[in-house]
C-alpha cells in the first residue's frame, strides 16, 4: 500500500566551455549557453513547485553543477558526492582528438566495449553505479522521513542513465539509448510502501549485486516525463 509520493526532478547540468570527451572529475566550467541551459531547467522546475521553494535541492560538488544551483541562494541546498559523474581517470577532461592521438587502439576498444573496457586509473562502472544507487537509496529514505513533497537534483548524464537503467530493470546497454541532452530534466514520481525501505534492507556496503536481489521492497517509481531542451549545443 502506497504511504505518500515525492517527486523527484533530476537535472543535467548545462553545456561546458572545454571540449572534452569523457567528462567526469574534471572541473569545467559552463558555457554562457550551458548556463541558460541549467537557469532554465531549475527555473523551469522551480516555477512548477507550489511555494518556489523545492523541500530539498541536492546538488553534486562538481563546479558546473553547484555554481548554478549556488545562484539562487537557496536554503535547502545539500552538496552530495554520490552524484558526481564518474571518474574516468587518464582520460578525464581530454578531448576526442588527443585520445585519438595518443590512444588510438585503446579508445576503439572502449568505443566498441565501453562497459566492460577499463580506462587507466578510471572508477569502474560497478563501482561508479553502486555509488549512484547508494546515494539514491539515501536520498529517498532522507526524503520519506522528512515527508517531503519536491526533491530537485543537479547532476551529471551519468548518473541519470545509471538510475533509468536501475529503475527500468535493463542491462547496460540500454544506458546509452535515451537522449539526456545537456540541460534535460527526468522527473519522478517515488511511492513509498509499507514495506522496508530498500536502504534499510541493503546497507552502505551492499554491492550492486546484492542490492539488486535485496531490494524488492523498494519504493515504487513511476517516470512522470523526460524534457529536454531544445538548443544542446556549446
Amino acid at each position: 500500500m502506497a504511504k505518500g509520493v515525492i517527486q523527484v526532478h533530476l537535472i543535467r547540468h548545462g553545456a561546458c566551455q572545454d571540449d572534452a570527451f569523457l567528462r567526469g572529475s574534471t572541473e569545467s566550467e559552463l558555457s554562457k549557453t550551458g548556463w541558460e541551459q541549467s537557469k532554465s531547467a531549475f527555473e523551469g522546475i522551480l516555477n512548477s513547485v507550489h511555494s518556489k521553494q523545492p523541500g530539498l535541492v541536492v546538488c553534486s560538488p562538481a563546479k558546473r553543477c553547484l555554481s548554478l544551483v549556488n545562484s539562487f541562494a537557496l536554503n535547502t541546498v545539500e552538496i552530495e558526492a554520490a552524484f558526481k559523474e564518474r571518474d574516468f581517470g587518464e582520460w578525464d577532461g581530454q578531448s576526442y582528438g588527443t585520445l585519438k592521438a595518443l590512444y588510438p587502439q585503446a579508445l576503439d576498444a572502449y568505443l566498441s566495449e565501453p562497459f566492460t573496457f577499463d580506462i587507466p586509473r578510471a572508477e569502474s562502472l560497478g563501482a561508479f553505479e553502486q555509488r549512484v544507487l547508494i546515494g539514491w537509496q539515501n536520498l529517498l529514505a532522507k526524503a520519506f522521513a522528512r515527508d517531503l513533497k519536491e526533491v530537485v537534483v543537479m547532476t551529471h548524464g551519468g548518473v541519470i542513465r545509471v538510475l533509468l537503467k536501475a529503475i527500468l530493470g535493463l542491462e547496460d546497454q540500454a544506458m546509452f539509448h535515451w537522449k539526456i541532452g545537456y540541460g534535460a530534466v527526468l522527473s519522478l514520481a517515488c511511492f513509498e510502501t509499507d514495506s522496508k525501505n530498500c536502504f534499510e534492507q541493503c546497507g552502505e556496503k551492499s554491492s550492486v549485486t546484492d542490492a539488486k536481489k535485496h531490494c524488492h521492497n523498494a519504493p515504487y517509481i513511476q517516470i512522470v516525463g523526460l524534457t529536454q531542451q531544445v538548443d544542446n549545443h556549446a
